[in-house]
């Protein structure tokens, strides 16, 4: 039995339990038995454990110690702010050290997009053998075809989607801001959808007082279920992603599956999924450039095929379960000391998460 070590459970609609159910998921189909558990497990979680994937570096330092202590070998899986936030020395000085002893007691590192391992080596040059293991979307990847046509152009109609927690990692401030400029500017006529709940309430409370000062055309729907996430991706013509940090965001990865066009921010967490060349970028925490960016996508035809394009030619990497499993069937198995496992791996289904 694999055990999933997350700091969240599944009421917080966290980004760390959807990778732990998504990983459970995924091995179990796989053969490997596992199951998810939320926060330092005691010893008696650990009995029959073989292995254990911990997510959060500094967050599940207590199960890093546990799991040492009865020697059964672990990974940590890199999600987000321990990543760029705790390693970097931008949280408290003791978090840096909670996170380096997880993992320099790791049989392995998992990085969930190409940066990470990268990042990881600059940090602790001597840490151990870093994979990467992107994440790919639980939703079925539909044939552009079955996607309605954007409502592009200056008469059109625009639905923009903002799926993210109220959090300043989020920063779904410079979204609304964004939002405000297009709106003053009278550039289209466009919507924002905000799917995420309410995380810091005094960013929430700015939130709300320029919605109001403004008038935005903003709806609000806090926490959501998968599905309504899913059903948004697919009736929304936008995707903004304007995040501080991300350890893997994978409504990148959804938002391709179901041909839903990126606008995000320049950050290595969003790079090292859609690649650097990916035409939807703008710098982070830049809120013109941000309202600038959705006004050309809005105006130029060749923008909105551009963009529609850069998710097409990622869409495979993203999508594929398959690949997702197999990267983790064998690194559990060279954990668990058998070493790499020659030849191809059999064909998994994508699998449902459980949020």
């Amino acid at each position: 039995m694999i055990l999933i070590v997350t700091p969240y459970g599944p009421q917080t609609g966290s980004g760390n339990w959807r990778t732990a159910s998504r990983h459970e998921a995924l091995l179990t189909q796989s053969g490997l038995p596992a199951r998810v558990h939320v926060g330092p497990p005691a010893p008696a979680d650990l009995s029959g454990i073989r292995a254990g994937l911990l997510l959060h570096a500094r967050r599940s330092h207590l199960a890093a110690e546990r799991f040492r202590e009865l020697s059964i070998p672990y990974a940590v899986v890199l999600t987000g702010t321990d990543l760029y936030g705790d390693l970097q020395g931008l949280t408290q000085p003791d978090w840096a050290d909670q996170a380096q002893q997880s993992i320099r007691g790791a049989a392995a590192v998992v990085g969930l997009q190409s940066d990470a391992c990268e990042c990881l080596q600059r940090c602790i040059p001597d840490a151990p053998i870093c994979r990467v293991i992107a994440q790919t979307s639980a939703f079925e990847a539909r044939p552009l075809a079955e996607r309605p046509p954007s409502r592009g152009g200056r008469r059109g109609s625009i639905e923009a989607l903002l799926v993210g927690h109220v959090r300043p990692e989020k920063d779904p401030l410079t979204a609304y801001r964004a939002i405000a400029t297009l709106v003053r500017d009278q550039q289209a006529s466009i919507h924002l959808r905000h799917l995420g709940g309410v995380l810091d309430a005094a960013l929430d409370d700015q939130l709300r007082s320029l919605v109001e000062l403004h008038d935005l055309p903003i709806q609000r729907d806090g926490q959501v279920s998968h599905d309504t996430v899913e059903s948004a991706m697919q009736s929304a013509d936008l995707l903004i992603a304007p995040s501080r940090l991300e350890g893997g965001a994978l409504v990148l990865a959804e938002a391709v599956a179901v041909g839903l066009p990126v606008v995000a921010s320049r950050i290595p967490g969003h790079i090292g999924i859609l690649g650097e060349d990916h035409p939807g970028w703008f710098p982070q925490g830049d809120a013109q450039a941000l309202a600038a960016r959705i006004g050309a996508w809005i105006a130029s035809p060749r923008d909105r095929a551009a963009l529609q394009a850069a998710g097409e030619t990622v869409r495979y990497r993203l999508t594929d379960g398959a690949a997702e499993a197999a990267s983790l069937v064998r690194l559990l198995r060279d954990i668990l000391g058998h070493g790499p496992q020659p030849g191809p791996q059999p064909p998994v289904k994508n699998a449902p998460r459980h949020d």
